[in-house]
């Protein structure tokens, strides 16, 4: 799909590349610059890539306004944990965690990440 943005006002808005958005779609995202500089964040944001997942690995890309350590648990919808890792994470960067799913069977799974005192989830598809 092509998005397009069309502006109410005359005024110049920059923008800069995003990166892929996870999710069915696979849509790629434009946002605009905050504070002047293109790689700014003002919250955590969490990305899962590819979702849905085949067969593989899931990363779990983490970006951060500050470093900090970032925790993260993966659980079914049974509530069972399946994954779990602790790292340090850079701001304006692509932190990942990489979850192996060769063993993990189809269905629908939730990784949660916590970093500082931010917590953002994340619903993980697998299809095989």
């Amino acid at each position: 799909k092509i998005f397009s943005f069309n502006r109410s006002d005359i005024s110049e808005t920059k923008i800069y590349w995003n990166g892929y958005k996870n999710g069915s779609e696979r849509y790629a995202c434009v946002s605009q610059i905050s504070e002047g500089i293109p790689d700014s964040l003002t919250s955590l944001q969490v990305f899962a890539f590819p979702n849905p997942a085949e067969n593989g690995s899931v990363k779990i890309r983490i970006n951060s306004p500050k470093d900090m350590t970032a925790k993260i648990r993966i659980y079914n919808l049974a509530a069972e944990l399946l994954f779990k890792d602790q790292k340090e994470i850079f701001a304006n960067r692509n932190n990942e965690f990489e979850w192996n799913i060769d063993k993990i069977s189809s269905g629908i799974y939730f990784a949660i990440v916590k970093a500082g005192n931010q917590k953002k989830l994340v619903k993980i598809g697998i299809e095989k």
